[in-house]
């Protein structure tokens, strides 16, 4: 049966009031429903009675689905994993191996799916990792019984693990869905898991890889509008990511105003017509445009209001966080704030993402060695994405070409230019000051890169200096800002005015001023303390 034959009988059903039979079909076609009319579902939702909708978890989680399209705001209580399904494995192969098996697949999924529309990705992964188990057991004793299910669990197991965990965890179920995908009558499937795989590689670094994806997506003509700007959304942020691999500022420039035209970077309607999960997407790409050729201090303000808004989509081990995190240190030594950039690096975990910002912050403030053994240990092990490979290659280059190492700089560039030609990804080149880059490119006999090195836009300082505050340092610090007199402070801090004024002098020496008016300047210049009032206590604590 295809949707559209679906849709009549499920109105039949719902006219005579035969409950079995709205329910089979509901569930069985409730995402097509959610795709293309609306009405119906709303109708289902509205009219089956309690007794009907209380009994099966399923009725809960695609209500709470439908809300959420509605009022973001608003959350459901979903049952935990495993929820309705067998807790133990050997009760769950054998749940696979018979009759039940499409039942619990659709369970699996859509309680997957409303745990991750609620930003509950632990939960949601969970059930991911129930719903694979399911399709790895039943497509060998009872494939035709899920072949038509298959392919959009794996779209959607693919979703969650990219929005809810990291992006190579997600790239496998992307591809069995494209290779699946003649087996359902959702054509839209292999568009919308190709557009997902050019984008984890686009994410990863990778323009050769997802212009592949890419070059494999039809013409959408021929599907709804939602399917198209679910899909469209994808390709756009492929096509800004590729744009600014090959640092053409033009190009980039143009898919930022389509984007904008089309409501891409309106976080509300991001989160009423795609998932909360995406804005982090755009977030990152947005910083990246803006650490490029944009307002970084606008960006860096953006971005601090995101992660506050959008806290609960960025918990716990999420690959967007990291993403974020990593967008937050570069765009801060980019402005000089070397001493919010090695806070923020201090408090995050030793994520591959944050390797490139650790190694630059080393070799921004001179400690070059510190740099070079960074940038050579996380390249050796083989434990960061073709992106951040080639920014970690270039910090090196540049470290050892201040250390006078002059065939290490040279060696350390030829491998950024392979990883180039390799990825066609150059953004990486942009991993320290432009003049710091040309001095290693002038010792290259490679002239590959030359068209990039002419439009290389100049986002790191040479040097930054690392001043470390304590923590009562940074209080009398946003005191001073805010105008208070030291003996204020002291009532405040319940200190001594004496051990107020110490705390005072040791500033001005750390700072090299010798005036509140002075201090407050140059820790804003350094980016100790932010303009506003309202940040500056945030950044205090």
């Amino acid at each position: 049966m295809h949707a559209a034959e679906a849709v009549v009988a499920l109105r039949e059903a719902l006219d005579r009031r035969r409950w079995d039979e709205v329910s089979r079909l509901f569930f069985r076609f409730w995402g097509s429903l959610l795709e293309s009319s609306i009405a119906d579902l709303d109708r289902v939702l509205a009219e089956v009675p309690p007794q009907v909708s209380d009994a099966d978890p399923r009725w809960i989680a695609i209500r709470s689905i439908r809300f959420r399209q509605v009022w973001s705001e608003v959350d459901i209580e979903l049952p935990s994993s495993p929820g309705p399904l067998p807790a133990a494995h050997r009760e769950l192969i054998a749940l696979a191996s018979g009759p039940g098996l499409s039942e619990a697949l659709g369970t699996a999924i859509v309680l997957m799916v409303a745990h991750r529309l609620q930003g509950a990705f632990h939960q949601a992964i969970l059930f991911s990792d129930l719903a694979e188990t399911l399709i790895r057991v039943g497509s060998v004793t009872r494939p035709e019984e899920i072949n038509e299910q298959t392919p959009v669990a794996h779209l959607q197991i693919g979703i969650t693990r990219l929005l809810g965990s990291e992006p190579e965890q997600a790239r496998s179920s992307f591809v069995e869905a494209v290779a699946t995908s003649p087996m359902s009558q959702r054509a839209h499937v292999h568009a919308d898991a190709a557009s997902k795989l050019a984008l984890i590689a686009a994410l990863l670094g990778d323009v050769t890889e997802a212009e592949h994806w890419r070059n494999t997506i039809a013409d959408l003509t021929d599907h709804s509008d939602w399917i198209r700007s679910q899909i469209g959304l994808s390709l756009a942020i492929v096509d800004l990511m590729r744009s600014m691999a090959t640092l053409d500022e033009p190009a980039a420039a143009e898919v930022m105003g389509e984007l904008a035209r089309n409501g891409g970077l309106d976080h509300q309607r991001l989160a009423l017509t795609h998932e909360p999960g995406w804005s982090s997407i755009i977030e990152h790409v947005r910083a990246r445009y803006d650490l490029l050729w944009g307002d970084r201090r606008a960006a860096l303000a953006r971005l601090r209001r995101h992660r506050q808004a959008f806290a609960r989509w960025l918990r716990e081990d999420i690959h967007t966080r990291f993403l974020l995190e990593a967008d937050e240190v570069d765009l801060l030594l980019s402005v000089g704030a070397t001493e919010r950039a090695s806070m923020v690096l201090s408090h995050s975990p030793d994520h591959p993402l944050l390797v490139a910002g650790r190694a630059r912050l080393e070799l921004l403030t001179g400690r070059l060695e510190a740099a070079v053994g960074r940038a050579r240990h996380a390249l050796d092990e083989g434990i960061v994405p073709s992106g951040p490979q080639l920014q970690l290659l270039v910090v090196r280059a540049a470290a050892h070409q201040r250390l006078g190492d002059f065939a290490s700089a040279e060696a350390a560039f030829d491998q950024a230019v392979r990883t180039v030609r390799v990825t066609r990804n150059a953004r990486g080149l942009v991993a320290v000051s432009r003049s710091d880059l040309l001095r290693v490119a002038a010792r290259s006999r490679s002239s590959e890169l030359e068209p990039f090195l002419s439009r290389l836009p100049d986002v790191y300082p040479t040097s930054l200096d690392l001043i470390r505050l304590s923590t009562m340092e940074k209080r009398v610090l946003v005191g001073l800002a805010d105008g208070k007199a030291p003996a204020v402070l002291a009532q405040q801090f319940f200190l001594s005015a004496n051990t107020v004024k110490s705390h005072v002098h040791r500033l001005y020496r750390k700072l090299g001023v010798t005036s509140r008016a002075d201090a407050i300047g140059r820790a804003t210049e350094l980016g100790l303390i932010d303009a506003s009032p309202v940040e500056r206590r945030f950044d205090a604590g």
